[in-house]
């Protein structure tokens, strides 16, 4: 199946939080799957399961899980140092952050 994709930008709480939207070329009503990253955030390995995922016949959406840390298109690296960065990133974000994200 084909695959469109596209990044939209919505704010949640005062942040612009980027969300990479993945979905089946054919237009028409899909299930849809909210896709949270690891604590790399939108690198090709999360896009590419995204867009994986869509052409199987789903819509995905995966934001930015630390849109209110980092600059806005930021895929931390998958070394050691991402891996700090990305948990330093995960232990300042509040779960209730994550559900505003959802709710955005």
């Amino acid at each position: 199946m084909q695959v469109k994709h596209q990044n939209i930008g919505l704010t949640v709480d005062d942040s612009l939080m980027r969300v990479y939207v993945a979905s089946p070329e054919p237009e028409g009503q899909y299930p849809g799957i909210l896709f949270y990253s690891d604590i790399y955030q939108l690198g090709r390995p999360i896009t590419l399961l995204a867009d994986r995922l869509a052409g199987y016949g789903y819509v995905v959406a995966a934001p930015e899980i630390f849109h209110r840390l980092e600059p806005i298109g930021t895929a931390i690296a998958p070394d050691d140092l991402g891996k700090l960065r990305g948990n330093d990133a995960a232990r300042r974000t509040e779960i209730a952050q994550y559900d505003a994200d959802l709710n955005g």
